[in-house]
This record gives structure tokens, C-alpha cells and sequence, in this order.
């Protein structure tokens, strides 16, 4: 085999983990989930729903398509490198990730870090691969088939699971509260049944907002294939170029060129892409996401806008580009002027993302340069929100603020960088210089338009892609299923789940996937020497309206969302390169000695990157979730029957299993306080239960929620458990007086870091009580009804015709502290 054979082979091989990856992410959901668990229900089946360790290995995967990519093509001595734009702003985000802070969870910010690193390797991988139209039209294709199965599956979310799960809510609620870890009656609970109620339909994501950002996407991907009719032009490389130039003077006959676009009539491929356009819109209304479906048609409007005065837009590029930013300037400007001027934004929905984004302001002026870290802005978010504000967010809805709170000055510099970078270059017209031979406007009649044509790797034939969509699918299968936990359920339980939550959806993700393969063309160049060729100008005004809805959200941070954005940012660029029809890839010569030592470099980095970061984190994840399951089982065991020396012994062998596990999470990464905290409780909870003094139990605990706080200082919940386990040991050891100090003093810390909870500042103010103090419990228990006062008033006001408030803090809690107000002042 020679070795442009095996590059080609090479490159179809990480094309398809690329394709698969992209397809798979779009249909799980990823995320880091919730605190675990010392008390509870044991764990429903989860259906396609990733933790940690499933991102962390598909993100590791992609990092090892790249190196893997790259050491082949050093080794073989052909490296082509494609600009993109995109390598300097990477390095800026990576080094904004590093500039972390260390009072936040470092934990969180390496994994955080790392999801993203692997988008943007991703994009600049696909770049590099995506250098033929059957193959840019292949992603799109993935892409489209991805689109239509997410669309089918809102619809069976709002037609038939969320009905069938209300009813069931509402005939026992319960459960589901216990499994969501909360409260029958409180806030917290009367929100998430506010959510079950509305249908808020997430597709495979979370929230229908996430779900909206991705259809925005898929949807024009789709709508750039079905304008994409028309023959490629050639993709450029100097030395085809000489080979084809050379065999036109010495008159050698070719062979004719292959076809390059398995299209069908133009009949049958209006009909195959406008229905599967008309499904995803039909799915994007159905998600009800106000912010998504305006984003997607402010998208359309500004296609039809440029489409319509292309010829302008071609002339007056910068000014274009100049007058866009700053008329995005001003809307900012304003937006601000309003919210300073009014307190709030027009509609509810825009008057808590102010409330989000003012709070985040406060976060970014304390930390303007090194950010919180990654994924750390939900410990931050706290000690800023306004005391009316509805709910702890980890997000601040909008990825500017998001990128800057969290990634410092160097992170938002690094995507604003390659955002611009990239817009120009989509935008600005091919230059034409007529003194450079490389931009010979009669260079591509010389070669021939069949003979430009051959020198590309042959596309699928029929069977071919046929063969492309079931692997596909069968990997889209696997990796859902090897991503779900199916255990708890029967064997006729299971053949349901999997017919029904993975084998139907990805038959018609198939057959989806051949229809716009055989019917659809592949993408074409502009056929003018301008960027404004209409399947390169949809796939721009799709990214601008998925930047803007994303502005008011957060889908982008979304694993699989994030994908598909990068994954159709390369598109774009790969597209465009063709537009410059003479536009020569940097190709470098490598000598034999780096031919032998980079790939060496590369495996070496790729042992290391596993070893220090991506086994570590998943053998961890691995070991809490067992403690997690032995420590719900010890729950189980422990309300039973406690006179029973038989649940009595498996109660202790659960909870001596559950510590195990916690150590070896905790010795496999020592910066996670998730393992500390879980301990703590586990120890605070075998000292509650026992009568005797067992001081050790609760030495321990207090030991490793210290440990936790230390991990993560910023984290208010750590400092809260910690002042409950003082005060509990103030109430058992009550001459002792240090047990309340402590309790006082770890309570003051968590107000510091969360300053406006009712509940923690009525429980402050007892402990000052208790330490006979009655002026500072007094200022602490106006304080909690003030706070939530201030959330009843803006409730009031965001709903004035609601007769009934759901009050947030508990309303015999409230009356016995309006209660002790009124005797503290007497």
C-alpha cells in the first residue's frame, strides 16, 4: 500500500469516528449531574443520559483522532496543513482555563476545560478532513439525519412520555421529589413541578432551550444542502495542479472523471430536503423556545437579507462587517441603559436573565482576568445574585459572560478572536491579483473541469453509502447504549427500552440519512469568484442565529450542541477555501529524523494525557457512584427493621463498602471534593444514628467536609454542612462551649459566600441566640425577611394577576421568625 493510499484510508477512518461522534453526542445528554447521595431512593434506569466519565472519553477520543491524524501524515511525509483560524484562539481559551482560580473546584475546571479543548480540536480536525464536497456534503448529511430524529423525538416527548409522566406524578409525586432530592412543599419542588407541567420539551437534552439551539443548527444544515446544486470546483493542491497542467501540454488522454454527486432528479430532491426541513421546524415549535425559534428566523431574514443584495454586500465587505459590530455594540449599549434604568428587562423571561447577567457583572469586575474557572460559575453565582432573584443558576445564559466570568480576559479575547477571524474570512470576497499566477482566472479552464474533478477521493457509490449510514447507526446504537445503565430492570423491560429508545429512532435516523444522501447534491462553489455562493451564506446566517440565541443561553456549552456548532463551523470554512478556487494549502517538508520523533512525541502525549487526566477521573466517577449505590442500600436497610441482626449486619457491610469506595475515589484524585463531602455525610450520619459517644465518627466527618471546604472555598454548601455538624455537637456536648463557636463561625462563612438565604440566616440568627447574642440575631433575622420579602414583591410583580405566591421560605419558618423579630424588639 502506498502512502497516499493510506492517508486516504486514514482520513475516511476519522472522518467517520468524527461523523459518528458528532450524531452520538447529539442524542445523549451530558452533564455533570447531582450531588450524590448518602439518603434516598435507590437510582432509576438512566436511558442515554452521559456522566463524566462517557464525556470525558469521547472528548479524549477526538483528541485522539487529531494526534492520530496528524502523526500519519508526519510519518508519511505529505502534510497538507489547511488554515483555520482557529489554532491561536484554542490556545488563548486553554490558557484563560489555566488561569483559574484556585479557591474554586479545580475538579470542575479540568473537565470542563478539557470538553471544550476537544470541540475545538474537533473543529480544526474537520478542516483538515473535510477536503472533498462528498465528504463536507456526508457531515451535513449526518448532521440533517440527526436533526430529523431529534425532531421525532420531541414529538414523542410532547404527544406521549411527558403526558404519561405527569399522570404518574400526579397520581403518587413522591417519588419523583425523593429522586430529584426535594421537599414535598417547598420552592424548590413547586418549580420543578411548574417545569413537569409546562411540557418543556428537551429532545435528548435537558431543557427545550438546548434542544432549540441544536434545531436551529441541523436545520440549516439541511436547507444548505437542498440549494446546493451545481458541480464542485477543485480542491486545491499545487502538485495536482502541476500533474494536471502537465499532462494538458504533452496532449495525454484522461480517463473520464467519475461523477461526483449521487443527486436524483431535481424533483425528488426538493421533495426529500424540504421535508426534512419541514420536520425540524415542526420540532423546533414544538420545543415552545421563544429565544430559539426568534433566533432561527432573525437567522432566515438576514439570509434573505445578504442573498438578495450579495452584489452590495460583495463590494462593501469591511464597511458591512464594521457597521454589523457596531450596531451589536449599540444594542448592548442600550440593553444595559435599560436595565440600569429600570431595574429589569422587558418580559419576564428577559428580566431574570438580567438579573443573571448584573450578577455576572459583579463576578467579572472582581475577577476580570482569571475568571472563576470552568464550570465554577454556580459556586460564584451566590454571593452576587439579587436577593429577589428566583433561582441559583449555573449559567449565566449568555456565552459571552459565560467565556469572560468564567474563562478570564484571555478566554473571552481568544473566541472573540477567532469568531472575527472567522467571519472575515467567510466574508470577504476571493482576492484577485493578477501579477500572482495562483490566482489565474483561467487556471481552472486550463486543467478542465473532468480532469479537476478526478483528482479528488472518489465518493461513496450507492452501496457505498448505504454501507456509511449503517455503521453509522450501528455506532450511534452502541455508544447510546454503552453510555445508559439499564440494570434494575426485567428482560422484557429491557427488549422495550431498547426498541423503543434506541432501535426505532435510529432506523429512521437511517433511513433519513440515505434519502438526503441519494436525493441531495454535493456542496458546490460559488460560482462568481465571491463568498456568497447560497449553501456557504446558509450555513454562515445559521451559525450568526445560533451565536444570537445563545447569547440569552447556554446550549453551546452542551457537549453535543457544541459539537455539531464546531463540526459546521469547519463546513464553513472547508467550503469556503474551495471558493478560492487557486488557494494553495501550506505544505511542509518534513525531514526523516521529525518523521520518526513527532508521532513518538504524539503517543507519548496521548500516554500521559490518560494517564494524569482521563483515567484518573473516570476510575474516580466509577468508585462514587458505587459508594453512592452501597450508601442508598445502607438507607434502605437502616428504615427497614432496626431491631433486625440480619438488615443490621447488611447495613453495616453496605456502609463499610461505601467508605471503601470513597477512598479509592479520593486516592485517584485528591482535588475533587465531591469524595471528601460524600464522607463527611456518610460519618455525620453513623454518628446521628448511634447513642453512644462515638467521637471518632464525628471527628471524621468534620475532618473531610474541612478537606472538601479546602478543595473548593468558594462552594457555600461545604461551610453549611460543616456549621450543622458543629451545631449538632453543640446540642449533644452542651458544655462545650467550642462546638457553637465553630457552628457560628463556619454559618458566617456560609453567608459570606451566599449572602441572601433565608433559610441559612434565620438558622445563623439561632445560633447567635443560643450564643446570647440577641442584637446580631436580630439583624440577621430581618436580613432573611427582607431577602424574602424582596422575592415575594418581584413574583408579585412578574405575575400581578396570580391571587396565590409560592413562598420560597417555608411559611412556619417564616412566622416563627416574624415571631422572634417582634420579641427581640420589645
Amino acid at each position: 500500500m502506498n502512502k497516499t493510499r493510506l492517508v486516504q484510508i486514514t482520513d475516511n477512518i476519522l472522518l467517520f469516528f468524527c461523523c459518528l461522534l458528532v450524531a452520538a453526542r447529539c442524542q445523549i445528554n451530558e452533564s455533570f449531574g447531582t450531588a450524590l447521595r448518602v439518603a434516598g431512593p435507590l437510582p432509576t434506569p438512566n436511558i442515554g443520559a452521559a456522566e463524566i466519565p462517557a464525556t470525558m472519553i469521547l472528548s479524549a477520543i477526538i483528541i485522539v483522532a487529531a494526534a492520530l491524524w496528524f502523526a500519519i501524515h508526519i510519518a508519511c511525509g505529505c502534510f497538507t496543513w489547511r488554515k483555520t483560524m482557529l489554532v491561536i484562539p484554542a490556545l488563548l481559551l486553554i490558557a484563560g482555563g489555566l488561569t483559574g482560580k484556585d479557591t474554586s473546584n479545580r475538579h470542575t475546571a479540568e473537565i470542563t476545560g478539557f470538553v471544550l479543548t476537544a470541540q475545538l480540536v474537533l473543529a480544526v480536525l474537520l478542516v483538515q478532513l473535510l477536503n472533498s464536497p462528498w465528504k463536507q456534503r456526508l457531515l451535513l448529511c449526518v448532521i440533517a439525519a440527526t436533526g430529523v430524529t431529534f425532531a421525532y423525538r420531541c414529538w414523542e416527548q410532547y404527544h406521549y412520555e411527558i403526558p404519561m409522566t405527569v399522570e404518574m406524578f400526579e397520581r403518587d409525586p413522591k417519588p419523583f421529589l425523593d429522586r430529584q432530592q426535594l421537599e414535598p412543599g417547598t420552592y424548590q419542588a413547586q418549580q420543578f413541578i411548574n417545569r413537569l407541567q409546562s411540557r418543556d420539551v428537551g429532545g435528548y437534552f435537558a431543557i427545550s432551550n438546548t434542544a432549540a439551539s441544536f434545531l436551529i443548527l441541523s436545520s440549516m444544515a439541511t436547507l444548505a444542502l437542498l440549494f446546493c446544486r451545481g458541480k464542485s470546483s477543485l480542491d486545491n493542491n499545487p502538485r495536482q495542479f502541476s500533474a494536471v497542467r502537465k499532462s494538458r501540454s504533452n496532449n495525454i488522454a484522461s480517463p473520464p472523471a467519475p461523477k461526483y454527486t449521487i443527486a436524483g432528479p431535481l424533483a425528488l430532491s426538493i421533495i426529500v430536503g424540504a421535508l426534512a426541513m419541514i420536520i425540524q421546524t415542526v420540532g423546533l415549535f414544538i420545543t415552545q423556545s421563544k429565544g430559539g425559534i426568534g433566533a432561527w428566523l432573525a437567522g432566515l431574514v438576514l439570509l434573505a437579507i445578504l442573498w438578495y443584495n450579495r452584489r452590495f454586500f460583495r463590494l462593501h465587505w469591511r464597511g458591512t462587517m464594521i457597521t454589523v459590530s457596531i450596531l451589536a455594540l449599540a444594542v448592548v449599549i442600550i440593553i444595559i441603559a435599560y436595565g440600569l434604568a429600570f431595574d429589569r428587562l422587558p418580559t419576564n423571561s428577559m428580566w431574570i436573565r438580567w438579573q443573571y447577567w448584573r450578577a455576572t457583572g459583579g463576578m467579572i469586575a472582581d475577577h476580570w482576568f482569571a475568571g472563576v474557572g470552568p464550570g465554577n460559575f454556580g459556586t460564584w453565582y451566590p454571593r452576587y445574585m439579587d436577593a429577589g432573584a428566583p433561582e441559583v443558576v449555573k449559567d449565566p445564559h449568555c456565552f459571552w459572560l459565560a467565556l469572560w466570568s468564567q474563562w478570564g480576559l484571555l478566554g473571552i479575547v481568544g473566541f472573540c478572536w477567532g469568531l472575527w477571524a472567522v467571519a472575515r474570512r467567510l466574508v470577504a470576497p476571493v482576492a484577485d491579483d493578477p501579477n500572482d499566477p495562483t490566482n489565474d482566472k483561467s487556471a481552472e479552464t486550463a486543467i478542465g473541469t473532468e480532469q479537476a474533478e478526478r483528482l479528488q477521493s472518489s465518493p461513496p457509490k450507492t452501496p457505498g453509502t448505504i454501507a456509511w449510514g449503517i455503521a453509522l447507526a450501528t455506532g450511534i446504537v452502541v455508544v447510546r447504549l454503552l453510555v445508559s445503565d439499564l440494570t434494575g430492570l426485567s428482560g422484557t423491560e429491557r427488549n422495550s427500552v431498547c426498541l423503543i429508545s434506541f432501535i426505532v429512532p435510529t432506523l429512521l435516523w437511517l433511513i433519513a440519512f440515505v434519502l438526503l444522501q441519494l436525493a441531495l447534491p454535493a456542496l458546490r462553489a460559488g460560482s462568481e469568484k465571491n463568498t456568497h455562493n447560497l449553501p456557504l451564506l446558509i450555513l454562515s446566517c445559521g451559525l450568526l442565529g445560533f451565536l444570537l440565541h445563545n447569547s440569552i443561553d447556554f446550549g453551546i456549552f452542551q457537549p453535543g450542541v457544541g459539537s455539531c456548532f464546531f463540526a459546521l463551523v469547519a463546513v464553513a470554512v472547508a467550503l469556503r477555501r474551495r471558493n478560492d478556487i487557486m488557494r494553495i494549502d501550506r505544505q511542509l517538508n518534513i525531514s526523516m529524523p521529525l518523521r520518526i520523533l513527532i508521532p513518538i512525541g504524539l503517543i507519548i502525549f496521548l500516554v500521559v494525557m490518560f494517564y494524569k487526566t482521563v483515567f484518573p477521573v473516570c476510575v474516580e466517577q466509577y468508585h462514587l457512584k458505587q459508594a453512592e449505590s452501597y450508601a442508598l442500600q445502607a438507607h434502605q436497610y437502616a428504615g427497614s427493621q432496626p431491631q433486625n441482626a440480619f438488615l443490621s449486619s447488611r447495613y453495616d457491610e453496605c456502609v463499610e463498602q461505601s467508605e471503601q469506595h470513597t477512598r479509592q475515589a479520593i486516592s485517584r484524585y485528591r482535588d475533587n471534593p465531591d469524595g471528601y463531602y460524600f464522607l463527611g455525610r456518610l460519618y455525620f450520619l453513623r454518628w446521628n444514628r448511634t447513642r453512644q459517644r462515638e467521637d471518632h465518627l464525628l471527628n471524621n466527618a468534620i475532618s473531610y467536609l474541612n478537606t472538601a471546604g479546602m478543595c473548593d472555598e468558594s462552594n457555600y454548601k461545604y461551610y453549611r454542612r460543616l456549621g450543622e455538624v458543629y451545631q449538632a455537637a453543640a446540642l449533644r456536648y452542651p458544655d462545650d462551649k467550642v462546638w457553637l463557636n465553630q457552628a457560628l463561625e463556619r454559618a458566617a462563612m456560609a453567608l459570606e459566600r451566599y449572602p441572601t438565604k433565608s433559610e441559612m440566616l434565620i438558622e445563623y440568627g439561632r445560633l447567635l441566640l443560643t450564643a446570647d447574642r440577641p442584637r446580631d440575631a436580630l439583624s440577621a433575622f430581618e436580613k432573611a425577611l427582607q431577602s424574602e420579602q424582596a422575592f415575594l414583591d418581584q413574583q408579585q410583580r412578574m405575575y400581578p394577576d396570580k391571587i396565590e405566591l409560592q413562598p420560597r421560605l417555608k411559611p412556619e419558618l417564616r412566622r416563627w421568625t416574624e415571631h422572634k423579630v417582634r420579641q427581640l424588639k420589645q
